[in-house]
């Protein structure tokens, strides 16, 4: 007998069935806000790429780079809409596809998020080292529409801090792919652990 590690969100059963719906729509919900986002040009950014695709889910990976911004997304309506099937089906509840899938999503989405916190901090440390003599070459002053102010006149240029709030953002994001990479491999072979005590030990350390 295998013992496997439990999956991430349980293993799906007909009370699941209202919670998954529930979540589906309201991530759905969620759409019209994206796509106003992405149209409009004041608020459209790369910065929340990891948060978007988590919120309309796809299955991909994305490697997106925005001067050194890494974002590595994993997402969510599909999943919850898997696991409403799969609380009426006992054939779907332990298909092998769905739970990888489900596994790869619930313990890989929250990285796109967490990759997109680093972006926003990384924005907001490196604006704030230009000073006014450079404030021109800074990303904040060639963002479309931005309402960002120049800084005083007299602000002095922190080249030495800009320097070390890049580098300390990119260790931050090398960070996020590791997490990611790992995790994509032990849980989209999750099933496999069901029946190879070696697998699943795998899995339990990846973990």
């Amino acid at each position: 007998m295998v013992n496997f590690p439990a999956p991430v969100g349980g293993v799906v059963y007909p009370p699941d069935y209202a919670p998954s719906i529930l979540f589906a729509t309201l991530y759905g919900l969620l759409v019209p806000s994206i796509i106003y986002r992405v149209l409009d040009k004041r608020s459209r950014t790369t910065m929340l790429i990891g948060t978007i695709l988590f919120s309309i889910e796809r299955y991909v990976r994305l490697f997106f780079y925005d001067f050194c911004e890494w974002n590595l997304p994993v997402s969510r309506i599909a999943v919850f809409s898997f696991r409403a099937l799969q609380a009426h089906s006992e054939r779907r509840r332990f298909s092998e596809r769905p739970i990888n899938y489900a596994q790869a999503s619930f313990g890989l989405g929250f990285v796109g998020i967490a990759s997109d916190l680093v972006s926003i901090v990384r924005c907001l440390l490196v604006n704030a080292t230009y000073g006014s003599d450079r404030f021109a070459e800074s990303p904040a002053a060639a963002s479309k529409g931005g309402d960002i102010t120049p800084p005083p006149e007299g602000t002095p240029d922190l080249t030495r801090t800009r320097f070390w709030a890049r580098r300390f953002t990119d260790i931050w994001g090398l960070t996020f792919i590791a997490a990611t990479v790992t995790g994509a491999i032990v849980n989209l072979q999750y099933y496999k652990g069901l029946d190879d005590q070696t697998w699943a030990d795998k899995v339990a350390t990846i973990r």
